[in-house]
């Protein structure tokens, strides 16, 4: 096994690898039919990407919880704005549009 008793066996390896083949050359682009594979299937996830490894999965489980309000299993918009602002990862609107918010957010606060 690959790593600290994490990861396939070398035979549940090539196993895998053989899997991933075959369904890729099953699903080869034909050109001349137009014909083109799902770009989802050729995309791998993120959690294959090298440093995947490192990424504590209970940790975001428990940060998905936090976010997830209503405890239903999915994330609202509302609670993924939530989210975002509290991360410090919501965009940045431009100049123009800021006095415009402003404005929306006064009128929310104020019919609190």
């Amino acid at each position: 096994m690959a790593g600290k008793d994490k990861g396939l066996t070398t035979e549940a390896f090539i196993q895998k690898v053989g899997w991933r083949l075959g369904r890729y050359l099953a699903e080869q682009i034909d050109f001349d039919d137009g014909i083109v594979p799902d770009p989802k299937s050729a995309k791998p996830s993120v959690l294959l990407r090298r440093n995947a490894q490192k990424i504590d999965l209970q940790k975001v489980e428990a940060l998905f919880n936090e976010f997830d309000a209503d405890r239903n299993g999915s994330i609202s918009l509302a609670e993924f704005e939530e989210m975002m602002i509290k991360l410090g990862l919501a965009p940045l609107k431009e100049d123009a549009d800021i006095a415009d918010s402003r404005t929306k957010v006064q009128e929310k606060t104020t019919k609190v």
